[in-house]
């Protein structure tokens, strides 16, 4: 029972710096819209980045998640002004394994091509793949194709997660790397989903 109410606490907790984070994240774009003054809403960013990494991390993607694409470039502008330079990397190579998926979904909704390495180095690891690809995907395109298949063909990615990872990539991209001898050929079990004739 103590247990379940400490979990339950903890949960509250890491809701309520997420939603403090995402108001300074607001505020500082409301601010910024106006050319007004931004400097007290990074340092409350920079503050609850440096205590509760983890949080931030979870709360950024989250708000990407909800953002449509067109509209992120507001929000990584402002993020580029703060410390998430330190959050990400700290959640992806410092951390457990559901921090480091929720940090490699967060380079792949922000466009975060600084770590482009960093989330090759998790392609073909178990559990983690999924998240691995699908970022690369958002982050290089057509380019990861060949590990999303190779990363498959070695059972890291089920089915539906390759699928996840290449529906990231443009259809016609995918159309010219079918049609190129050279190229690693796609497996027929991902093929017939993709519904390219």
């Amino acid at each position: 029972m103590f247990t379940i109410i400490f979990k339950h606490g903890s949960r509250l907790k890491s809701e309520k710096i997420q939603t403090k984070f995402v108001a300074s994240i607001q505020s500082a774009i409301e601010l910024s819209q106006k050319n007004a003054n931004i400097q007290t809403e990074i340092a409350k960013i920079n503050s609850l980045i440096a205590s509760h990494k983890k949080d931030v991390a979870y709360g950024w993607v989250r708000l990407l998640e909800k953002t449509p694409k067109s509209d992120r470039t507001k929000y990584v502008a402002i993020a580029g002004q703060t410390n998430m330079i330190h959050c990400i990397p700290h959640c992806l190579n410092e951390e457990g394994l559901a921090e480091k998926c929720i940090a490699l979904e967060a380079i792949g909704l922000s466009g975060f091509d600084q770590y482009i390495n960093d989330v090759q180095k998790y392609v073909y690891q178990g559990g983690i793949a999924p998240y691995a690809c699908i970022a690369l995907s958002r982050l290089i395109g057509i380019a990861t194709l060949p590990q999303i298949i190779q990363s498959y063909e070695k059972g890291t990615l089920s089915t539906t997660q390759a699928l996840s990872a290449i529906v990231e990539i443009p259809k016609d991209l995918i159309v010219t790397y079918l049609q190129d001898p050279k190229n690693i050929p796609l497996p027929k079990q991902l093929y017939r989903y993709l519904g390219i004739t």
